[in-house]
């Protein structure tokens, strides 16, 4: 229903807070990866460090510090991929650095793959003061491209969100099929690149996400698209991010009497077949006497007694 709810365990602190982040994922799709950044260091099984400052702190993958940058790549040094796919849905809930006087700084989330041949920017922002003109710089424009051919053509969206996009957490996604690709801010579609308008890549990508700083070098930390040297201090905040693909989700539910197994169903209570197994438990069968006259033995679940033995 991804409605709002009261929970005195919840992990939203307001209403809104809650909104924001509870936004419906397209039908038919399913989980298959995600990061909650839970633990304290970073999980290296998902994520490989690039360079900069890099660090997990009360739930969030914290990228930059001290006047760096920071980056995480989903792949190893030997280029092998710890987490690749084709096709589905990606969502980053993050806080962008801040902005203000800081400058030079480049927030990041796209899927790459190693013939650099496609690139798809779910978010490219430049830190710096509010731009309301027609450029990829500002604290407010969340800019999404998608690249193809070697980067002989791109398409791409400076959307203005008419926010600061260092003042609070917002969620940034991106929709990848056969037939197109599209990018989404907070729920709200802000461009869609079809099959006619270009060619979709059907080649695994991996997600790399960074706050970068190295401006016009051709180094894969490159910090496009601004062309200031960094100054001042910021970190980019990442709450989670998650990627889902079509599929269909395996539940289960328990048969009850007489045989309580656990068999798969698609609308079962159970997500795994452990969760099933763990509820689905025959009741012990108790005995009580049934009194005068004649002072039987018969099976009653709720009977004070729990063998025919112990009951006679």
């Amino acid at each position: 229903n991804y409605q709002c709810l009261q929970d005195q365990n919840g992990q939203y602190n307001s209403l809104a807070e809650c909104q924001a982040a509870c936004i419906s994922i397209p039908s038919g799709y399913v989980l298959k990866f995600e990061d909650h950044f839970d633990k304290s260091t970073l999980d290296t099984t998902k994520w490989r460090k690039t360079g900069g400052n890099v660090s997990v702190s009360n739930g969030n993958l914290v990228l930059g510090a001290n006047g760096q940058g920071g980056e995480v790549r989903g792949y190893g040094t030997n280029q092998n991929y710890l987490f690749a796919f084709t096709y589905g849905y990606v969502e980053c809930r993050a806080k962008l650095a801040e902005a203000g006087s800081n400058k030079g700084f480049s927030n990041q989330l796209w899927l790459a793959q190693f013939s650099d041949q496609w690139e798809i920017d779910v978010t490219e922002t430049a830190t710096g003061p509010i731009d309301n003109g027609d450029n990829y710089y500002g604290i407010n424009k969340n800019n999404s491209t998608y690249h193809w051919g070697h980067y002989s053509g791109s398409k791409g969206t400076k959307y203005n969100t008419g926010l600061n996009l260092s003042n609070d957490y917002h969620l940034y996604s991106m929709e990848w099929t056969p037939d197109f690709v599209r990018f989404l801010f907070d729920g709200t579609e802000t461009l869609k690149v079809a099959s006619s308008q270009a060619p979709i890549t059907n080649t695994d990508m991996c997600l790399i996400m960074g706050l970068c700083t190295k401006t016009n070098t051709g180094d894969p930390n490159d910090c496009w698209p601004t062309t200031q040297a960094p100054s001042g201090n910021a970190s980019l905040y990442v709450d989670y991010v998650r990627v889902y693909q079509k599929g269909t989700v395996t539940k289960y539910r328990c048969t009850g009497s007489p045989d309580y197994q656990c068999v798969q169903d698609a609308n079962g209570p159970y997500n795994s077949l452990a969760e099933c197994q763990a509820a689905c438990i025959k009741p012990t069968i108790k005995n009580r006497t049934t009194g005068s006259t004649d002072y039987q033995s018969e099976q009653d679940a709720k009977g004070p007694y729990k063998s025919l033995t112990e009951h006679q």
